[in-house]
Order: structure tokens, then C-alpha cells, then sequence
């Protein structure tokens, strides 16, 4: 069943965090941590998790809907795993913010340390229907260190969708040595859409000592009036490690998009990347600013 369901119209405030687990199997059913209908939740964290093996099935594994919201006081992430698994089965998230809805991080959004994801069909991360996120912390917003990500086809990173904002302040994704399986990729890893709009204070996608393959996707998309932004550079990364993909960003859609890029572009350093094109402007009308300091490449090549 649900681990906690506030609402409607409830409040709950921890000075820790709300799901701490050391060990053991828990399997979750209809979500774990729902918030909806004007409530709140605030804690330390969302949900702690160390060796634990947790299964999630219909609903996410923390959520915030229908003019609520979730906030983190920790400076380490609002969902924290090491070691164990997480298993996200269909129609499950990790977390969902949507219907208007908030999440206010203190930390980053999620880490994972020597830990086995699965995801099958939704968003590891979801915020949709005119809601938003913050998490202004300077380290990466979602980061894995070892263990493994397994994406089914039509699982993304991060979603941003339906006039959504979501704001981070340092780089979106980082893996560092996580073992990355996606294949028949039909989404991007990240995709912001329907006049929603993400913000980064660092790279967009930076891998490190592992592999991404998803030919015929792009890394990100930008769709239908959205705006993506970073504000430090460069925008994707790969070390000791090799990318495969049809393009970093693709850009499509009606009304145009906006897309404001701090330079480089990408950096590669004793890595190689396989890509049909660096940008793919399938709008034509969509605008998209690279700002690159004097001198500075649009792609810096270091033994790679």
C-alpha cells in the first residue's frame, strides 16, 4: 500500500526524513509518498534508503498533485539510495510534481550510490500540468555513482511538460561508472515540452567512465514554445566514455522554442561521441544562443 498519503487539505511537517529504510524488501503499491489537494509535506528528506530493494508499482515513489507541495530542509537529496535497488514498474515515477503543483529542494533531487534502477514506461522525474520544481543546490540534480540505470523505451530521465517549470542550480544528470541500459529508446533523456521551460546552473548531461547509446534520439528535446537555458558551461560532457545518439538537442514544434546555451557545447576528454548532428533545428523559427567567451570552441577535444 501507501507509505503516507496527505490530504485533502492536511499538513505534515518531519525533522527527518520521511522514508528511512535500511535493509529489507518493500514493495509499494498506488505510489509511496502522495501529497494532494492543497497539502503540504516538508522533511529532512523524502526517502533515505540504504541496501534496501523497493519496488514501486502505480503511482510514483514520492508525489505532489493538485495544488501541493513537497519541500526538502537537507542539503543531500530529497531521494537518497545506496546500494539495494529501486524498481519503478509502469505507470510508476520516483517523483511526480503535477496539477499545479511545487517541490522545493533544499538539496539536489536524487542520488544513487552503487545502486540498480529500473524504470519501465514513466519519467524517473516528472513535472507537468502548469507545476514546478526548484532545487537550487550547485550539484548535480539527479546523480548516479555506480550501480546501474535501466530505461525502457519510452522512459526518460527528466520530463517537463504542459506550461512546467523547473529550475536547478548546477547540471541536470551525471553518471560517474553506472552501468546505462536503454534500449529502443523512443523519448529523449530529457524533454521539455508544451510551453514549459528548464533552467540549469551547469551541463545538461555529463557521463562519466560509462557508455550511452540512443541511436535515432536526441539527449534533449525542446518542444512546442518551450525554453531551456544553462548558465555555465559546457553543456554536455563525456569522460572516459563513449555517447551514441542522433543529435545533443533537437528543437521542434510549434510555437517556437527558446534555447540559451553557455559554451562549450560539448567536451570530450578521452571519450567519443557518435552523433548525426550537434543541434537539430526542426523548427526553423526556433532561436538558439550559444555564448561562447572570446576564443573559446563551440567543441573542446581533449585525447579523444
Amino acid at each position: 500500500g501507501t507509505i503516507l498519503d496527505v490530504g485533502p487539505n492536511g499538513q505534515v511537517t518531519a525533522a527527518g526524513p520521511i522514508l528511512h529504510q535500511t535493509g529489507g524488501t518493500t514493495t509499494i503499491n498506488q505510489g509511496g509518498i502522495l501529497v494532494h489537494d492543497n497539502s503540504q509535506l516538508t522533511g529532512s528528506q523524502l526517502v533515505n534508503s540504504t541496501n534496501g530493494v523497493i519496488t514501486v508499482n502505480n503511482g510514483p515513489l514520492a508525489g505532489a498533485a493538485n495544488n501541493s507541495s513537497l519541500t526538502t530542509t537537507s542539503t543531500a537529496p530529497a531521494i537518497h539510495t545506496t546500494g539495494g535497488s529501486l524498481t519503478l514498474g509502469p505507470g510508476s515515477s520516483g517523483l511526480s510534481i503535477t496539477d499545479h503543483s511545487h517541490a522545493n529542494f533544499t538539496g539536489p533531487i536524487m542520488g544513487t550510490n552503487g545502486t540498480a534502477v529500473t524504470i519501465d514506461g514513466s519519467p524517473l522525474v516528472t513535472v507537468s500540468n502548469n507545476s514546478s520544481l526548484t532545487s537550487p543546490s550547485t550539484s548535480p540534480a539527479i546523480q548516479m555513482t555506480g550501480g546501474s540505470l535501466t530505461l525502457g523505451p519510452s522512459s526518460s530521465v527528466l520530463s517537463v511538460s504542459d506550461n512546467s517549470i523547473v529550475n536547478v542550480g548546477g547540471p541536470v544528470f551525471q553518471a560517474i561508472g553506472t552501468t546505462l541500459n536503454q534500449t529502443g529508446a523512443t523519448v529523449p533523456l530529457i524533454d521539455v515540452r508544451g510551453g514549459s521551460s528548464l533552467t540549469a546552473g551547469g551541463r545538461l548531461v555529463d557521463i562519466r567512465n560509462t557508455s550511452l547509446s540512443m541511436p535515432g534520439q536526441p539527449l534533449v528535446r525542446v518542444a512546442d514554445g518551450s525554453r531551456l537555458t544553462t548558465t555555465v558551461g559546457p553543456s554536455f560532457c563525456v569522460i572516459d566514455g563513449t555517447l551514441v545518439a542522433d543529435s545533443l538537442i533537437q528543437s521542434m514544434g510549434t510555437p517556437a522554442n527558446q534555447i540559451n546555451l553557455r559554451g562549450p557545447l560539448l567536451h570530450l576528454d578521452r571519450a567519443s561521441a557518435q552523433l548525426g548532428q550537434l543541434l537539430d533545428n526542426a523548427n526553423q523559427s526556433s532561436l538558439t544562443r550559444i555564448a561562447l567567451g572570446v576564443g573559446e570552441p563551440v567543441v573542446t577535444l581533449q585525447d579523444s
